[in-house]
């Protein structure tokens, strides 16, 4: 908001600060993660967009961009909280939601170039990622 005469400034909400590469949806909740180019990823309460309160949760950035991601099969992650995201250095995270943060899981390099992709199988034992340089990464 814009305050008149003042010209005082109050962050009304907060968004990513570069092009969102992703959007994905929560399995088991209202809640909606975006990735960005400008390194973060949110997490947003999806229900609940009409109430006067802020509808991000909680965010995290990272020191790449992030260019893709997918939501783990409930087949590999019961309570439906973890998530694939691929980053423009080569690296692959899978993060956790909690209560009030994303926990890191895991994290490897699969690529030398930008991840474009990510895809699980719906049984969760095949990670697959594409990177821009025409490969293609199984786990």
């Amino acid at each position: 908001k814009l305050y008149l005469p003042s010209l005082e400034v109050e962050l009304v909400q907060s968004f990513h600060a570069d092009a969102i590469s992703s959007v994905i949806t929560a399995p088991k909740s209202h809640v909606t993660v975006t990735t960005s180019l400008d390194g973060t990823v949110r997490a947003w309460n999806s229900e609940d967009h009409e109430s006067s309160s802020t509808p991000e949760l909680y965010s995290r950035r990272f020191n790449s961009p992030a260019t893709c991601a997918v939501w783990l099969p409930t087949t590999a992650d019961i309570e439906g909280n973890s998530f694939v995201v691929g980053f423009q250095d080569g690296v692959v995270r899978v993060l956790s939601r909690c209560v009030d943060s994303f926990a890191l899981q895991r994290a490897f390099k699969t690529h030398t170039c930008a991840i474009t992709d990510v895809g699980v199988s719906p049984d969760g034992k095949v990670l697959a990622c594409t990177g821009s340089d025409g490969t293609v990464f199984f786990n």
